[in-house]
């Protein structure tokens, strides 16, 4: 399943010359059948059988678990690559999934601060080359970010992304618990103050919960309380004080996750 509309007709019949069949879907949002939704957005390829690593890549889709990569075009009919790749990148089932911008031409840098893991050319071989790379590669490391500034959440987002890191966005503790239950990230980083539930409260169910009781976590303030920090240290979280650079933020998180989670 292919999605980018009649740009992606060359594609489409490039691919099916080499014996592959393609699905190619306009929009990016999911039709009112509901036969598919952003969360199963797939390149879809039934390969010969003299193509079994292909045939493999799909036994995740067919079997209803996550795809396996990610394919779209830059300009749908109803919105732009990187708007679908930012809309992808909300949900904890697809927030690392190996994904593709088709078509892009000049700098990747921006596609990959909105989470594209490569952008590739509209050339049948080029992308079955990109795809194959991608599904041998090891996954990323997921971040959970929870800030309620929009600007610094964007900003810190795009920025990790661009590091390296997957990246699941939250704007209050609620959101990222929740989202940190459907899908449990390699690190959290979290603002102290944030609405609902605050850093602390977040960490302490955190810590009461045996799925989520040692992940790795950062806990991010420009005016911490009286008592704060050692809290933070008692609950085996590391304080970084604001403002920070992008560099010592990954520098932090690279130590956490070699160190295996220990804040000391």
């Amino acid at each position: 399943l292919m999605i980018g509309g009649e740009r992606l007709l060359p594609l489409q019949r490039g691919l099916e010359a080499d014996g592959y069949e393609v699905v190619l879907r306009a929009a990016g949002h999911a039709p009112e059948s509901g036969d598919y939704s952003p969360d199963a957005v797939v390149l879809e390829l039934e390969a010969g059988a003299e193509d079994e690593e292909v045939k493999s890549i799909l036994q995740g889709v067919q079997t209803g678990e996550s795809p396996a990569v990610i394919a779209v075009g830059v300009e749908l009919d109803d919105m732009h690559g990187l708007e679908f790749l930012q809309q992808l990148r909300q949900s904890p089932a697809t927030a690392d999934t190996p994904a593709l911008l088709v078509g892009l031409s000049g700098d990747s840098g921006q596609a990959v601060s909105y989470g594209a893991d490569g952008t590739v050319a509209a050339n049948p071989q080029a992308l079955l080359v990109e795809m194959k790379r991608l599904v041998g590669a090891p996954r990323r490391h997921l971040v959970l970010l929870i800030e309620d500034d929009p600007a610094v959440r964007t900003g810190l987002s795009r920025g990790l992304r661009r590091a390296g890191f997957a990246c699941l966005e939250a704007a209050s503790g609620e959101s990222g618990l929740d989202f940190a239950r459907e899908r449990v990230p390699d690190v959290l980083v979290t603002d102290l103050r944030i609405p609902g539930k605050d850093g602390l409260a977040l960490l302490r169910e955190m810590r009461a919960e045996p799925g989520l009781a040692d992940v790795p976590a950062i806990v991010v303030t420009g005016h911490a309380e009286s008592g704060a920090a050692e809290a933070i240290e008692q609950l085996n979280a590391h304080l970084l004080p604001k403002p920070f650079s992008l560099a010592v933020i990954v520098r932090e998180i690279d130590r956490l996750l070699e160190s295996g989670g220990s804040a000391g």
